[in-house]
């Protein structure tokens, strides 16, 4: 993986397409553009160095073929560890700079990497994720969504039916699947004399899984999400409303669920994962001080019983189940006739002036706490 990873970083700055040596020649950062000024033992080594690098098409092919067969990963890992880094770093990379973007004056193009290239690795990357839902020998799937999301830039339309919704309707399959084995269970657990910690555990460790696979999806799908919307909004496309529903299906079970939540933070600890970077990739991290002249006493611990609400509050809020169910939520609300419309304006207006309305009564008593403190 630190391989992959290395590759990735010098794929999205090496000034040559070194994946495609037969544009080289026109790359003025290329030896291959000022050959001819070279001796001809430097050209034949030069020649000899195109010949064993691998190409683009080679490598996407190598990823095509591994999807499309039975092979798993300790089988190729270098497919995962390090083919997929370097191509989800190398194709957005050159893709700006390739003929979607940019029309040299000569014709003479450095790189021919188009949004059809990032649109294939994606469709294999989503493939490669619904293959491995519930598979326990798959660690790779924890980490696949930092490094893919950079490919989704220009995805095509197709990707929602063809990718997205097959995906999203199998990770609510197993989530319904879950949340009924945890039912079951809950009333076993609560009759049994027995010691059950056993069962406990395993059904926290299943729910974890759940948890890795759709950390490995979500993030994808948000960014997705992000790119399509307003397409989805103004056509009415029904794979999207489709796609809502098993979002707004799974975000129902997270709620009612006794372990969903608690294994998804547990997951997040253990993996230390930044959903913000995830969700928002350029979102950097609230820094929280401490001023002077903090109240003492009561007023002190009543700042930590609020500040201990106000995390547990951000550790909701910061969940890939609400992020991604607030970027559907438009397509749902799409859903409504006009008269559903209207009450659901009429629902927001009434809870915000009940927030305004508790925000300024909780500026009061802080006031009164503030005065009675002092005139102590």
């Amino acid at each position: 993986m630190a391989l992959g990873s290395c590759l990735g970083a010098f794929s999205s700055t090496f000034p040559v397409a070194f994946l495609e040596p037969h544009l080289n020649k026109h790359n003025q950062f290329s030896l291959l553009n000022r050959i001819a000024d070279h001796s001809l033992e430097a050209q034949d080594i030069m020649a000899k160095m195109e010949q064993s690098m691998p190409t683009l098409e080679t490598i996407l092919n190598e990823v095509d073929q591994f999807v499309e067969s039975d092979k798993t990963y300790n089988e190729a890992p270098h497919i995962i560890d390090v083919v997929l880094p370097l191509l989800c770093s190398y194709l957005p990379f050159w893709w700006a700079q390739g003929p979607d973007n940019v029309t040299p004056t000569g014709g003479n193009h450095v790189t021919m990497v188009t949004a059809e290239h990032m649109n294939q690795l994606l469709k294999n990357v989503l493939k490669l994720i619904k293959k491995n839902i519930g598979n326990e020998s798959a660690p790779w799937m924890t980490r696949i969504a930092t490094y893919t999301q950079q490919i989704i830039i220009n995805s095509s339309e197709e990707l929602l039916r063809d990718s997205f919704l097959p995906l999203a309707e199998r990770v609510r399959k197993r989530t319904d699947t879950m949340f009924h084995k945890e039912e079951s269970l809950r009333g076993f657990i609560k009759s049994s004399t027995d010691d059950t910690s056993q069962v406990e555990s395993q059904i926290q460790e299943d729910w974890q899984l759940l948890v890795r696979d759709i950390y490995s999806f979500y993030p994808l799908l948000i960014k997705y999400v992000d790119l399509q919307r307003n397409h989805w909004l103004r056509n009415n496309v029904p794979e999207a409303e489709e796609l809502y529903n098993h979002v707004a299906e799974i975000f129902n079970i997270w709620s009612k669920s006794q372990y969903f939540l608690k294994e998804e933070q547990n997951f997040i600890s253990a993996n230390e994962i930044d959903n913000m970077v995830l969700i928002m990739p350029t979102a950097t991290r609230r820094v929280t001080t401490i001023v002077d002249g903090t109240p003492q006493g009561g007023g002190k611990k009543k700042k930590k019983h609020r500040d201990k609400k106000r995390d547990k509050d951000k550790e909701v809020q910061a969940s890939l189940m609400v992020a991604c169910l607030k970027r559907l939520l438009p397509v749902g609300l799409n859903l409504f006739a006009g008269r559903e419309q209207e009450l659901v304006q009429h629902c927001k207006d009434r809870f915000l002036k009940v927030t305004i309305s508790f925000k300024r009564l909780s500026k009061r008593r802080l006031e009164l706490l503030s005065i009675t403190l002092s005139s102590d």
